[in-house]
């Protein structure tokens, strides 16, 4: 990868939990939205919102693991308070 998509990707995974637009993950990269979008996706082979939804996921099967937190809780600090777009477990 890239420097600035290693930059992105660093920024997703310290603010997974925050609502992160397209605009601040290229902000991270120091490109814009477009390039951006471009470089992420031949770097990674996804969008930024897909890599982001993946580490979103990623924390929270993490957090149901080892928390006896109930899934709203979790779903809040992973960044993703919309349960109802999870699948069913």
């Amino acid at each position: 990868m890239n420097s600035a998509v290693d930059q992105a990707v660093n920024c997703m995974w310290q603010r997974y939990s925050d609502p992160l637009s397209l605009a601040d993950m290229a902000h991270s990269a120091m490109l814009s939205r477009f390039h951006f979008a471009r470089a992420f996706k031949e770097q990674t082979g996804v969008s930024p919102g897909r890599f982001l939804a993946a580490i979103r996921i990623y924390r929270a099967k993490r957090m149901l693991l080892i928390s006896t937190m109930s899934v709203g809780p979790r779903a809040d600090r992973a960044g993703s308070a919309r349960t109802e777009r999870w699948p069913p477990v």
